[in-house]
């Protein structure tokens, strides 16, 4: 569902949005859930979503990648080595989990890639504007206060984490 969230919001913005899946039913439902969603967001800009099976294809000149697959470790970190591989070197690759620290999934990635890696979580119902960062403690700052910034320039407010921790800020209010 947060990869969902995260298409619907930067759509929104006006972003070109791509949205990567191996499953064509998965893509198909992703598509489905955006096109019966958009109406209702809070946003009022427009932009697009497309869905692709290859990765490379849908990371292709991408300046952020959020990552959304299984809560498994193993996967997160197969997905970050394919990411290092395939997209832009100055591309934001950002995780949607919460029950991993991104540093698990990175640790071995090179340092220029554990400098633009960092965790991004989206909150239920869209209408919620939080959006949490947190570094991966490598992070670098000038990419955190970037990737803030653009978020409240589609609407969302940021929360920034400057230490990383297991959980969310939210669940620990």
């Amino acid at each position: 569902m947060s990869s969902s969230l995260a298409a619907e919001w930067w759509a929104a913005g006006g972003y070109d949005v791509h949205i990567r899946d191996p499953s064509e039913e998965q893509r198909a439902a992703a598509l489905h859930y955006w096109a019966n969603n958009m109406t209702q967001h809070p946003g009022g800009k427009q932009g697009t979503v497309q869905a692709f099976e290859d990765l490379a294809a849908a990371v292709d000149r991408s300046w952020l990648v959020v990552e959304a697959v299984p809560e498994k470790l193993s996967v997160k970190v197969s997905t970050f080595v394919e990411l290092e591989r395939v997209a832009p070197a100055d591309c934001v690759m950002c995780s949607n989990s919460s029950s991993f620290k991104s540093w698990e999934m990175v640790e071995e990635r090179q340092v220029s890639t554990r400098r633009r890696v960092l965790s991004m979580h989206y909150y239920m119902p869209p209408d919620n504007v939080v959006v949490e960062l947190m570094t991966d403690g490598d992070t670098d700052p000038d990419i955190l206060a970037f990737l803030a910034d653009k978020c409240r320039g589609v609407g969302l407010h940021p929360y920034v984490a400057r230490t990383e921790s297991a959980g969310l800020i939210f669940n620990r209010l």
